[in-house]
């Protein structure tokens, strides 16, 4: 036991600490960006799924089931739309999607800087 606890202690103290700067901000402001990002791109995948005519929408809670990557829209067809694979090939749905919401995403990321400056 007395091993568990030394090596907790020496875990813990090489353990390095920042303080919050302007290269290294608070660990709250990174995570509310990482957030924003994560609900921007989910915004844009329910964009591109009405330019493409598609009656999906995804909620936060069918995006943080969703693993992230390529294999994101694939995985959402498999489960939920099967029957698309019968008369689409589904790397050509992953492309169609992932494409549109690439040029949705680019809108949203021009407007939000817009409104920054």
């Amino acid at each position: 036991m007395d091993t568990i606890k030394y090596f907790h202690l020496c875990l813990w103290t090489a353990l390095p600490t920042f303080e919050a700067t302007k290269e290294y901000p608070p660990m709250t402001a990174v995570l509310k960006t990482v957030q924003h990002d994560e609900e921007l791109h989910r915004q844009a995948y329910n964009s591109a799924f009405d330019e493409l005519g598609l009656a999906w929408h995804w909620d936060r809670a069918t995006f943080a089931w969703l693993p992230e990557g390529p294999g994101r829209v694939r995985t959402y067809v498999e489960r939920e739309h099967p029957h698309l694979l019968r008369a689409y090939d589904a790397e050509f749905l992953v492309e169609a999607v992932e494409k549109a919401k690439e040029r949705c995403h680019a809108v949203m990321e021009g407007r939000r800087s817009q409104h920054a400056h």
